[in-house]
Parts: C-alpha cells; sequence; structure tokens
C-alpha cells in the first residue's frame, strides 16, 4: 500500500481508503471483518456519515484495539449542524456511535449548492462551530464533501478552509477534472468518492458484450485516479473481505500519467453522467426502485447490455422490481439526486428500450 501526505498537515493516508455506505447492508460480524481486513491490508482511511445507517456503529466496533492504525472521517450537513450547538451535537454523537474520543477528519457534508455553501461559510455557522470543536480536541482536521457545481466548487479549494475536498470522480464521471489539479495548486487533498461508479466500472453486467466499449478492470479504474499525484486518496465500498481486497490491490498499482489518459480515453467519450446508485433520491414516493432502474440504464449505455436478447420472464422481473412504469413524473427525485441526473428522462428511455423489445 502506497501513502500520500494531506498537502496542510502532513497526515499520510493509504491511497485506497474504506468507504463506509455499503457496510449496513450486512451483518455485524461480516462489516466487522471486511473492516478489519481492509486494516490489514495497509488501508488508514476509513470513511462514514450518520446518513449511512449503522455504518458508524459497526466501524467503532470494528476498529477496537486498532484505532491508532486509522484515521477516522465523518461528516455533517448543514441542515442537521445550523449553528455552533448543533455542530458540537452531531460532533458528539458521531464520537458516541464510534465509540471514540475524538473524530480525526471532520467534513462539512453533501454540500451541493450555494445555499448549503452559505450555510457552511456564514459567521456562526457550520465551519466556525467545527472550528471550535478543532480548537477543543474533539476533532483534528476539517475537509468538505460536495456535489455542487464546479463554480462553488472552485470556491471550497481556494477559500483556504480545508484541508481535504471530497469529490465525485470516475472514468464515466469527470465533471470534476479540473477540480484536482486546483486542488493541488492550493495544497488541498483530494478525496475521490464514487471511484468505480458505484461497481459500475467493476464487472461487466451477465448478458452484454462489452463489444463497443470493453470493460475496464478494478485495477484499471483505480490506477486512472491514482496516477494523479494530488489524488490523495480513492474511498472504496465495500461489503466484504474478498471485496476490499481487490479495491487494496490497486494500492501498489501505479501507472503513469499518460497509461491512466489511455485507460480513461473510451469513458470520456460516454460523456456519461451515470448513477452511483447513492439512493440519495429515495424514497419514491410511488414506490419505484430508482436505483435498480437507474443500475439498469447504465448497463443498456455503458455495456450495450442487450435486452432485445432478454427472455419474457427476465423483462417482467426487471419492469416489477424497478416499477419504473409507476412514474408521474413528480420531480422529487431529480430535486434529490446529487449528480443533477434526469432520472425521468432515463425511466422513459429504460421502458421505450423495453417496450421495443417485446416486439
Amino acid at each position: 500500500m502506497q501513502y500520500r501526505v494531506v498537502p496542510k498537515s502532513g497526515v499520510r493516508l493509504s491511497c485506497i481508503g474504506f468507504g463506509g455506505m455499503r457496510i449496513p447492508k450486512v451483518s455485524d460480524e461480516q462489516a466487522v471483518a471486511t473492516v478489519r481486513r481492509a486494516i490489514e491490508l495497509g488501508i488508514n482511511y476509513l470513511e462514514t456519515a450518520p446518513g449511512y445507517g449503522d455504518s458508524e456503529i459497526k466501524i467503532g466496533k470494528a476498529i477496537k484495539g486498532l484505532r491508532d492504525k486509522v484515521y477516522l472521517s465523518t461528516k455533517v450537513h448543514p441542515n442537521d449542524a445550523p449553528d455552533t450547538a448543533g455542530v458540537y451535537r452531531a460532533i458528539e454523537k458521531s464520537m458516541k456511535r464510534l465509540d471514540v474520543g475524538h473524530i480525526d477528519f471532520y467534513h462539512m457534508w453533501y454540500i451541493c449548492n450555494k445555499k448549503d455553501w452559505k450555510a457552511v461559510m456564514k459567521k456562526g455557522g457550520e465551519l466556525e462551530g467545527a472550528r471550535k470543536a478543532q480548537a477543543e480536541g474533539l476533532i483534528d482536521h476539517i475537509g468538505i464533501t460536495t456535489h455542487a457545481p464546479l463554480d462553488i466548487v472552485r470556491e471550497m479549494v481556494t477559500c483556504g478552509e480545508f484541508e481535504l475536498v471530497t469529490i465525485s470522480y470516475n472514468m464515466a464521471q469527470r465533471q470534476y477534472e479540473e477540480i484536482i489539479d486546483l486542488s493541488g495548486e492550493n495544497r488541498v487533498g483530494v478525496v475521490i468518492m464514487n471511484p468505480l461508479a458505484g461497481g459500475l466500472l467493476a464487472r461487466a453486467p451477465r448478458g452484454s458484450t462489452a463489444a463497443k466499449r470493453p470493460r475496464p478492470h478494478i485495477m484499471a479504474a483505480l490506477g486512472f485516479l491514482l496516477a494523479s499525484p494530488h489524488v490523495t486518496t480513492a474511498i472504496c465500498g465495500a461489503k466484504s473481505p474478498e471485496e476490499i481486497e481487490e479495491d487494496a490491490a490497486a494500492g501498489d498499482f501505479m501507472p503513469t500519467e499518460a497509461t491512466a489518459a489511455s485507460l480513461g480515453e473510451e469513458f470520456k467519450r460516454l460523456e456519461g453522467k451515470f448513477c452511483t446508485t447513492c439512493a440519495y433520491c429515495m424514497p419514491c414516493p410511488e414506490g419505484v426502485n430508482i436505483p435498480h432502474a437507474m443500475l439498469n440504464w447504465n448497463y443498456w449505455k455503458l455495456y450495450d447490455l442487450d435486452v432485445a436478447g432478454w427472455s419474457k420472464a427476465a423483462k417482467k422481473r426487471l419492469r416489477e422490481t424497478a416499477g419504473f412504469q409507476k412514474c408521474i413524473e413528480c420531480g422529487i427525485c431529480e430535486e434529490k439526486c446529487p449528480n443533477s441526473l434526469r432520472i425521468i428522462e432515463r425511466l422513459k428511455e429504460l421502458a421505450a428500450v423495453l417496450g421495443a423489445a417485446d416486439k
């Protein structure tokens, strides 16, 4: 495992980090085994959030006796910490769930628009509260996690207030590409979330030929990111020791920038803003399983999934499981989507593809 320095503090983080969003889906025993395997493999950056189900609790259990080997990262949104008192309450709750005496990296979380950004920076707001908590030793370092438009993210990395910025970036989603170099110029570490596009870049689905767009290897997809010297760590969500072993292997694979450019060229031409199945759009009031529908849209677009070749039973299962035909175009999901995807349009496209395949 290779380690990279956070410029403003000198902290050395593993170039592959552990993302805690997926472990609420597994048992305590499996979650603990997964996190501990990550630590055994040299991963020292563990990322979680209060909004990730019981992720903080499970990570807290996993690091018993191993606290000095890891840097814990958790977060808070302005809605949950609108003032100094709110920040303190949020920190105390996270420390209780993690069962620790302090938090290493504390992020202003899910800052997606100008309103959120102003709430972070206002007098008496979230950042000021975090600074006071930092002075008292409750947290060590302050970062920001964002899905905001480029102009706002540029402000975040140039304002001088944050040690780390966490952005969504991978071979299929490259809208923040310029932010990586800008962060390097301003001595801000870069944490990459969704490095495998929610698992989309990890493996091709059944029934796809991938003839036009060759499937990337996990190693190649992560190596593409780590080729940049300004990327500090790429956080990989894993639900089992086997999954994190695959991810951690990239920690010793450093392609040249020329190789990385070649790896990403095919996906750059896709102009793809792919759904990472984060489920922030849920629940749908009409019962549409949006992440499941969008995952199949991803596969259709990225891997040329041969929907026409599906059996009637398979197409029926997709319709029943995804329920996209229930959509009434209320737009609630699009308002909540951190990547501003045109979900309604994509549901219609998927319905049309299946309809054409029926003929």
